[in-house]
């Protein structure tokens, strides 16, 4: 087992990559519940995290000589993710603009669509990312994640076997996309490449009703799009990202402002992990991205990998 998003591999033809994302939330799970402790400042978002799969909490903005981030919420993210979220480490807002053409990648197809506007899984494991909005509305462009579809469903599991069911050897995984833009229309292998964070084919984000319709008969709820309970209040959000999500599509001319905690740099809360024994693998992710070593036994040594 690794972290390596897709194996090629005879067995994925009987349901291997299905079997690794069951066995990895199994796994992970279990760590989240055995490691927490009742009654601290993130059992109600753990709760929702494990169950749905995301935690989106709305608070006020604060003026420019106060905290960011209200004494409730800071709190909640340290007992979760044993790190520091004071103001002075969190870095800045970053201003935001989804690109929708690109003529330099796409010389005569007119409106390639971001990638991140296509619904997907970033990898088959539980994987933990944060952000924090400002005043996010439809027209920026937020967020969205589709409820529960981080769990180990027959559905979701069905769906792993059905897309990686042919990924049986090297040659054959379908022609890689290397760019950051997609050609319009529903997904397709053929048509936009195939991505380790695995697509989900026919899903098109012009086609809204078509997408959800297509959601639906897979056996998954529609998407819920992360917005602030009111206008002009911020909202941070954490999401398990091998479950559904994709960027929604922003107006033309808006900006999404957002910050994207350094997880991974943050400085640890005593008390800290005990000395690991062994290194494992350590899962890539982005800055956002909860830093974590592989959940399994690693096929070099028999000791399961520690965690944050």
């Amino acid at each position: 087992m690794s972290t390596m998003k897709v194996v090629p591999h005879r067995l994925n033809a009987r349901g291997l990559h299905a079997f690794r994302a069951l066995l990895s939330i199994r796994i992970m799970h279990h760590v989240i519940r055995k490691n927490s402790k009742p009654g601290d400042a993130a059992e109600t978002w753990r709760q929702e995290l494990l169950r749905d799969g995301f935690v989106a909490k709305t608070f006020k903005a604060a003026p420019l000589d106060q905290p960011l981030l209200p004494d409730g919420i800071r709190a909640a993210l340290e007992a979760l993710f044993r790190r520091s979220f004071a103001d002075r480490l969190l870095g800045p807002w970053h201003e935001f603009k989804a690109e929708e053409r690109s003529p330099r990648d796409w010389r005569d197809i007119q409106g390639g669509k971001d990638k991140q506007l296509y619904l997907h899984v970033d990898t088959y494991m539980p994987t933990y990312k944060i952000w924090i909005f400002r005043d996010t509305r439809l027209e920026n462009g937020p967020f969205n994640f589709v409820r529960g579809s981080h769990l180990a469903s027959e559905a979701k599991l069905r769906w792993l076997f059905e897309r990686t069911k042919h990924l049986t050897h090297v040659e054959a995984f379908p022609r890689h996309s290397s760019i950051r833009y997609y050609p319009p229309g529903p997904y397709t292998e053929a048509t936009q490449g195939y991505e380790g964070s695995l697509r989900v084919i026919g899903f098109d984000p012009d086609d809204t009703a078509a997408s959800h319709a297509l959601l639906r008969r897979m056996g998954f709820e529609t998407p819920t799009a992360m917005l602030p309970s009111a206008s002009g209040e911020n909202l941070v959000v954490i999401a398990d990202t091998s479950g559904f999500h994709f960027r929604g599509r922003s107006k033309p001319g808006q900006r999404r402002l957002q910050i994207l905690p350094p997880v991974a740099k943050l400085p640890r809360l005593p008390p800290d992990d005990p000395p690991m024994k062994y290194g494992g693998q350590r899962a890539n992710g982005g800055l956002n991205c909860a830093w974590r070593k592989n959940v399994f036994h690693c096929a070099s040594h028999g000791a399961e990998c520690t965690l944050p």
